[in-house]
């Protein structure tokens, strides 16, 4: 297991894969990783300033619930997003492109 290409909740195709990365694509995945952890940090971060907006300013109760809504669905469309991109990527690696049973699996 390699810190760089580890996740949560990492299934067992992908781990085969980031086992067998070569150097370009390790240094890709590591990219989309930072990309995806930044995207949830920002996430956080917008609730959280929505919090502190609500609590510490004159930010109306309506413009709240607009952006409980907003934010949420910003956040599923780009975790989609961004799954769909990682696990493109992945398909097209050299080794999985030799496993032909593996990368039909991770195209479905």
């Amino acid at each position: 297991m390699d810190f760089l290409t580890w996740s949560p909740f990492q299934d067992e195709q992908t781990r085969k894969i980031c086992s067998h990365l070569n150097k370009e694509e390790r240094a890709k995945v590591v990219v989309l990783g930072i990309f995806a952890g930044a995207f949830l940090a920002f996430i956080f971060a917008a609730f959280l300033a929505l919090g502190l907006a609500y609590r510490y300013s004159s930010l109306s109760p309506r413009a709240c619930l607009i952006f409980l809504v907003v934010i949420p669905i910003i956040a599923v469309v780009g975790i989609c997003y961004i799954r769909k991109r990682v696990k493109t990527f992945l398909a097209s690696t050299a080794w999985a492109k030799e496993e032909k049973e593996l990368n039909k699996n991770l195209r479905a």
